[in-house]
């Protein structure tokens, strides 16, 4: 797999690379691994995704408050696919954005890594 590449989601499935998440049906992944979040987080394509934000954008403008994407009754929604988390129900499809050690999970796991080596090396 590399940057670029179109794959798709099946539940049950661990992702194995980070995303943007393209098209789909009803799709909803657990991040507890990666993230902490213990809720399932519900996925909108990329362009619905910038549609809510720009009308978000425009209510904060009519009444001066902050944007909040991903609340209210949209409840935990984003495009993001991370690496390591788990696809709970649903089918789509996402654009590969980061592989390996350029991913979430890589970048976790690298740091992991370097802090064994480093308890090897000063012990």
């Amino acid at each position: 797999m590399v940057v670029g590449d179109i794959a798709l989601l099946e539940p049950g499935e661990i992702i194995p690379c980070d995303g943007v998440f393209l098209s789909g049906h009803n799709v909803k992944c657990d991040e507890s691994g990666a993230t902490g979040e213990s809720d399932a987080i519900k996925k909108i394509p990329y362009d619905e995704c910038i549609a809510l934000r720009n009308k978000a954008k425009a209510a904060e403008g009519a009444d001066g408050g902050e944007l909040h994407l991903g609340s209210g009754s949209m409840g935990h929604t984003d495009c993001f696919l991370v690496s390591g988390s788990k696809v709970l129900e649903g089918v789509g499809s996402y654009v590969v954005v980061a592989v390996g050690t350029k991913s979430f999970n890589g970048r976790i796991m690298m740091g992991l890594f370097d802090t064994f080596i480093y308890s090897v090396d000063a012990g």
